[in-house]
């Protein structure tokens, strides 16, 4: 039996390759000051970018991670993701 985790991995590896980044704020809460940046891959610096601008256009002044990133899947096969970190914004 194959290893399902090395596999996961060599697939995200294929579609890393092949698909341009994509960074959004998929969700959180003007009020608590919570924005939660999805991404098809990791990417810390520009995800943080994100987060401090949409923070910023809710009229905080910066944005900080907190609780990890995680990772979940984008359709029922498992061969796309999307990376998800949270940011708490900052006064």
């Amino acid at each position: 039996m194959k290893n399902p985790f090395l596999m996961f991995v060599s697939l995200l590896a294929l579609a890393a390759c092949n698909v341009p980044t994509t960074i959004a704020p998929v969700g959180g809460s003007r009020a608590d000051g919570v924005v939660v940046i999805g991404s098809n891959q990791p990417h810390d610096a520009q995800s943080l970018g994100v987060a401090i601008q949409t923070c910023k256009g809710w009229g905080y002044q910066g944005a900080a991670p907190f609780s990890g990133v995680t990772v979940h899947p984008q359709n029922i096969a498992g061969t796309s993701v999307e990376w998800r970190q949270n940011y708490q914004c900052t006064v």
